[in-house]
């Protein structure tokens, strides 16, 4: 019997230095953030992880601004990001109340 097999996806954020992995293995998910520089390797600065799938939510939070929270922790995606992290992830996009 072989194991899961853990999708991910590459997400671009509104700063450029940094970037966003999420990642899904059957119904868990979960996402790392990344700051990147030419100067020195990759260094992960947070982490959050989700046992269910309907932990993870895509929002606006602002003009252009959108997060992904998985459970109580966000993080920021550039708003092109939105739609391919909701499909991703299976959640709805919440938009931000008027």
């Amino acid at each position: 019997m072989s194991a899961p097999e853990t999708q991910r996806l590459q997400v671009s954020t509104p700063i450029k230095a940094l970037h966003l992995s999420v990642s899904r293995c059957e119904t868990r998910c979960w996402a790392s953030l990344f700051y990147t520089s030419k100067a020195r390797p990759s260094q992960m600065l947070a982490y959050a992880s989700g046992q269910t799938l309907s932990n993870a939510r895509v929002e606006g939070v602002g003009d252009n601004v959108w997060a992904l929270w998985i459970g109580d922790t966000a993080f920021d995606i550039a708003a092109k990001e939105a739609p391919k992290v909701a499909a991703f992830l299976d959640c709805q996009i919440k938009e931000r109340a008027a």
